[in-house]
This record gives structure tokens, C-alpha cells and sequence, in this order.
């Protein structure tokens, strides 16, 4: 069976992660089921909504989520819930991102143990690479903080121009890609112009 886990705050909130999941299973040609719909204002809590997703699942099913970020609001509640599914045999899809988790990816326990390694390795080394820059920029009498006027480098669309691109290729608007992706249509549009984002010509 294919479910689709919605998380939502609000009814806009739905609708944005709903639209998110039907263009994505339309692509693939995945008929979505059944839903798993959690209200994060009523239970704020991922390990019981997480746990309670668990026992909904059964091994074979498929769960289409909007994006990672639905499984949790930190990299261990992700990497918890992700080897449960895992572990029962479920595969996970997102509609945002490029990733699909399979449960042979358990065949290597070291594969998620990995990535909880060398995320914390990541953040200590980030953490400590600010620090010692951010130090030395004072002590150099440089101001700190980004200059007025500048734009930073990484933005909520990094990473998903792929899927940018097949939006325009289907026609969508910005309007229309800015729903599926939670941010605004101006904000589409200044990012697809900066990276000069173009349908592919069919």
C-alpha cells in the first residue's frame, strides 16, 4: 500500500504539502492509498507522531512524504523514524527532494550509522570553523555580519533546482512552484533568474 504522511499546522499548510505529494505520485505514477494526517498544534511531540506512523505501516507499504523535514525538527528524530520504517520494510519517498530510502539500505546497518557520524562530526567542524573565523574577523577589526545589500549563497531553494526545473517544464508558474515548495513566488522567481534555471527544450 502507498500512504502519504501529511504534518501540518494549519489548513494552508495541508493544502501546500497535499499539492506537493499529488504532483510528485502523478510523476512517478504512484496511486496514493491511504494518508496519514498529523496535526503538529494538537501533539508537537515527533516520537509519539513517529511511533504512532510505525504501527500504521506495514512491511511492503511505501511512504511518499513532502520533504525530510516531515519526519522531524532534528537530524536524530529523522534518522530514529527512518530506521523504524526501515527496519518494518518500508520504503520512504520524498516529493521535494531527491531522496527514496529503501529497506535494503538496513542490509548495511553501517550506512545510517554513518550518517549519524558524520553529521556530528559536521557540526562540531562548522561549529569550530565559525567560532575561529568569527574571531579572527574581530581581531582584524572587520566588521561582522553580512554586508547591506549582499545575498547569501544558501537559500530554502538550494539543492532543488532539478526539480525546479521540471516544474517549468510542466508548465507551473512561479506561483505554483512557490506552493509546492513553501516560499514565495518572487523568492522562485529571483532564484531561478540567479541560477538561470531554463526548461529543457523537448
Amino acid at each position: 500500500m502507498i500512504l502519504q504522511l501529511i504534518r501540518t499546522r494549519s489548513g494552508e499548510d495541508y493544502n501546500h504539502h497535499a499539492e506537493a505529494v499529488k504532483y510528485f505520485a502523478k510523476k512517478k505514477r504512484l496511486q496514493i492509498e491511504g494518508e496519514i494526517k498529523q496535526d503538529l498544534s494538537a501533539n508537537p511531540k515527533y516520537i509519539s507522531l513517529n511511533n504512532e506512523v510505525a504501527k500504521k505501516l506495514n512491511a511492503k507499504d511505501i511512504l511518499v512524504i513532502p520533504e525530510i523535514s516531515a519526519l522531524g525538527p532534528s537530524f536524530s528524530t529523522v534518522i530514529d523514524v527512518i530506521t523504524k520504517l526501515l527496519k518494518k520494510n518500508v520504503e520512504i519517498l520524498s516529493a521535494k527532494e531527491p531522496l527514496i530510502l529503501h529497506p535494503r539500505m538496513l542490509n548495511s546497518q553501517t550506512f545510517l550509522d554513518a550518517l549519524v557520524i558524520s553529521k556530528t562530526i559536521e557540526q562540531f567542524i562548522v561549529t569550530q570553523r565559525a567560532g575561529r573565523g568569527l574571531l579572527k574577523r574581530k581581531n582584524s577589526g572587520i566588521p561582522l555580519g553580512r554586508p547591506k545589500g549582499r545575498k547569501s549563497r544558501i537559500t530554502k531553494l538550494s539543492g532543488k533546482e532539478e526539480i525546479i526545473r521540471e516544474y517549468l517544464e510542466d508548465g507551473i508558474g512561479y506561483s505554483g512552484i512557490g506552493r509546492r515548495l513553501d516560499v514565495d513566488r518572487l523568492t522562485v522567481k529571483s532564484f531561478i533568474k540567479l541560477k538561470k534555471i531554463k526548461a529543457r527544450k523537448k
